[in-house]
């Protein structure tokens, strides 16, 4: 074997090491770390659930199934005294991330209170401010649809990618009955 054969053998050996190291040790951090954010995101998820029906009743989540053209992956029915509705949760992403989040939608399919759960998007903390809190603000479902349409915010695409996993909650809901 010539000189620059065994060089680049010894180069390949050592780099295939060192790749073989750091799966190692990314396999052992998510080993430990999995559990814990696993835990972490249903905890926060119980939150919202209370953050979105203070008042009412939730029952067992019911998982929706998977499809590619869907957002929805399970939905909670509440009752609110003597009036049904659901919360629903939905996940997307588009180029510039992604969203998770949690809707209300009564009986009737006005909108109730919305809670974000993740939002990865490129201008997160615009949309946070010019489209989530202005439809939050909103007690009344009609206000609240009008602030949900309103998608020009400044970061359009995660407006728009909220609004169709809103649509899609709605209208599962109108299937259901």
């Amino acid at each position: 074997m010539n000189e620059f054969a065994k060089k680049a053998l010894k180069v390949a050996l050592i780099l295939a090491s060192i790749g073989g190291v750091s799966a190692i040790t990314v396999s052992a951090v998510n080993l430990f770390t999995a559990p814990k954010i696993e835990a972490n995101r249903k905890e926060k998820e119980k939150k919202a659930l209370n953050e979105i029906f203070p008042s009412a009743t939730v029952g067992e989540a019911v998982e929706i199934k998977q499809n590619a053209y869907t957002s929805l992956l399970k939905y909670w029915p509440v009752q609110i005294g003597n009036e049904d509705a659901r919360i629903y949760s939905c996940s997307g992403k588009n180029g510039y991330g992604a969203v998770s989040l949690l809707i209300g939608v009564y009986g009737d399919y006005s909108l109730g209170r919305m809670s974000i759960i993740d939002n990865t998007e490129t201008y997160g903390q615009t949309l946070n401010q010019n489209y989530i809190a202005p439809y939050q603000y909103y007690e009344d479902g009609e206000s609240r649809q009008t602030a949900l349409d309103n998608v020009t915010c400044g970061a359009t695409y995660g407006a728009k990618l909220i609004k169709g996993m809103v649509e899609q909650a709605v209208a599962h809901y109108k299937e259901a009955r």
